[in-house]
């Protein structure tokens, strides 16, 4: 069988560069087999939505304050409609997500009593959970399992001597 057409390492780069326009072209949207129209993921959706809808804006389009922003979904659909999306920073798009109510913790439940002085602190709850956060302070942990203190050496023989 006879070779038809010019092989593609002899062709020039301008002929390259328009032939791979063209294959491209042609796999664009639906004609790609890995496009998955309006079922397209999270992350795919806001890449998609990053690349169509221009530049980031510097401030957050609802408080207007200049911070990290991210792409957010109005509506909360999620689909591939332009005005359906604003940038927001962080705090608003986790106020209208309900996320940021999620994260406020009831304060009352980390307010704990030093088991040895009664006395009133906060503790973080990951040190509770390790065994911290039962006392105010080393001093009364000691006291409380009966651990000496360390002792100093304040102005002994030795130390007069040298």
């Amino acid at each position: 069988m006879p070779f038809v057409g010019t092989p593609y390492w002899a062709m020039s780069a301008e002929v390259k560069a328009r032939t791979q326009r063209k294959i491209s072209e042609g796999r664009l949207r639906g004609n790609n087999p890995n496009w998955k129209g309006d079922l397209v993921g999270y992350a795919g959706l806001h890449d998609w939505v990053k690349d169509h809808i221009g530049n980031k804006p510097l401030l957050c389009e609802r408080c207007n304050t200049k911070r990290a922003l991210d792409l957010a979904n109005k509506s909360g659909t999620y689909l591939r409609d332009l005005n359906d999306w604003w940038w927001l920073c962080r705090r608003c798009h986790m106020e209208l997500d309900g996320r940021l109510k999620n994260l406020e913790h009831d304060k009352t439940g980390w307010l704990q009593k030093c088991k040895y002085c009664d006395k009133e602190f906060w503790t973080i709850p990951y040190r509770w959970n390790q065994g911290w956060g039962r006392f105010c302070s080393k001093r009364c942990s000691n006291k409380y399992h009966g651990l000496p203190r360390k002792r100093q050496v304040r102005n002994s023989a030795l130390s007069q001597v040298w």
